[in-house]
């Protein structure tokens, strides 16, 4: 069986045991959705996070053209279910404030991974874009991670075996894929990483490479958001299948400014098989109908415009809205009240700025 197989196998028992665990699930979408918080950091009482980093976007990358790129953390004693570690990372990196920005910008070009390990060595390449914004946060970050690890010295001792939990949506969840292989292969934590609306990242040989080292991976998605399925690659194995029929793809690839760039690359594999939240008993057939409605209103209205072809398929964008996802998770989490699943913060848990893309 190939490592691939294998790797496809494991997200799908890493989701499932996610969602079995309810506390633990809503807690990694809580931090995602935390990321795109305006509330004062540290959080108060030791909730997460204690502490925020952002940045400029690397000079250059118009896919996240006036982003600023943030990720915010916490370093805490591991709790008795998370023995034989002695020390927790938890990271949430944000994704983009605009949706219909970050797609039209996009561009999949490919670049050998700077990071380290096997899949440097086995020829392995990455997203460009991202690869350049998760290093501009890159630095800080093991800063923050370092001071926060000594600050537990005296109840951890020197050299404690570390478990990191890493997370995000979106934009967000691609550094958060980058950032838990580079855990892994830079400080050798056991690491854990919960995606909410994840692109693919990287090609087959990254895919590969980061199976091997970072097993418990989830990747969630929604059945009618469009950028789990970007950039397309009908030859990954891990496919979510596609959003729109041929036509509607056609009709969408008419509205967006750069659709070669977007939905004919070749080489991208998702680094796991994802899990849908949304099940049978969702709404999916009436938004399905909508989005296909909005795609085609834009071709018979011709828009002429990017931005007014963006306007005619908003509802393509609101699938992907963190928002969105909270709503399918809590169902498939039948219907645990939040606050009841984080009460280090459950107080933070609606304080998110209401532009969620």
């Amino acid at each position: 069986e190939s490592i691939y197989s294998a790797m496809s196998r494991a997200g799908i028992a890493y989701a499932e045991e996610l969602l079995a665990s309810s506390h633990q699930c809503w807690q990694q979408f809580h931090h995602a959705k935390l990321a795109y918080s305006t509330d004062v950091v540290p959080a108060p009482n030791g909730a997460f996070p204690s502490w925020e980093f952002t940045t400029a976007k690397p000079r250059g990358r118009v896919e996240i053209e006036g982003e600023t790129l943030r990720v915010i953390g916490r370093v805490r004693q591991a709790r008795t279910e998370e023995s034989p570690q002695a020390a927790v990372v938890e990271l949430a990196f944000r994704g983009s404030k605009s949706t219909e920005n970050w797609l039209t910008n996009f561009t999949a070009d490919l670049a050998p991974i700077e990071l380290g390990g096997p899949a440097a060595a086995a020829g392995a390449q990455v997203h460009r874009g991202w690869q350049e914004a998760y290093i501009a946060l890159r630095g800080v970050t093991l800063a923050m991670i370092a001071d926060g690890l000594a600050g537990l010295e005296a109840e951890v001792g020197p050299s404690p075996r570390i478990l990191a939990y890493v997370t995000g949506h979106s934009l967000g969840a691609a550094l958060a894929t980058l950032a838990a292989y580079d855990l892994r292969v830079f400080a050798d934590y056991e690491v854990r990483c919960v995606t909410w609306a994840s692109p693919r990242v990287g090609d087959a040989a990254f895919a590969a490479a980061y199976a091997d080292i970072v097993p418990k991976t989830a990747r969630f998605l929604t059945s009618l958001d469009l950028v789990p399925r970007l950039p397309i690659s009908p030859a990954d194995d891990n496919d979510d299948g596609a959003v729109l029929s041929a036509k509607l793809r056609s009709a969408a690839s008419y509205v967006l400014e750069r659709p070669a760039a977007m939905m004919g690359v070749v080489g991208y594999r998702h680094v796991c098989k994802g899990s849908v939240l949304n099940n049978d008993s969702s709404p999916s057939s009436a938004t399905h109908s909508r989005v296909a409605g909005n795609v085609l209103a834009s071709l018979q209205a011709g828009a002429a415009s990017l931005l007014g072809g963006m306007q005619q398929i908003t509802n393509i964008y609101e699938m992907h809205k963190i928002s969105m996802y909270g709503s399918f998770l809590e169902q498939r989490l039948q219907g645990v009240v939040a606050t009841e699943l984080v009460p280090d913060s459950s107080a933070r848990l609606d304080a998110t700025q209401a532009d969620d893309d």
